[in-house]
């Protein structure tokens, strides 16, 4: 059986973790920024969406 556990940080949190993301994305590292799954479609409200605009 699988689980999982999902983290909500705060807005200033969240923008910190996505601006490290960003950058490791931008070094040609394997990052979460590239990731638009169902957690990012629960907060936004929109489906493959950058969380950052």
């Amino acid at each position: 059986m699988a689980q999982s556990v999902e983290l909500l940080l705060d807005e200033a949190s969240d923008s910190l973790v996505r601006d490290q993301w960003a950058r490791l994305a931008a070094a040609g590292l394997p990052s979460q920024a590239r990731h638009l799954g169902a957690s990012l479609e629960r907060r936004t409200g929109q489906v493959g969406a950058s969380p950052n605009g």
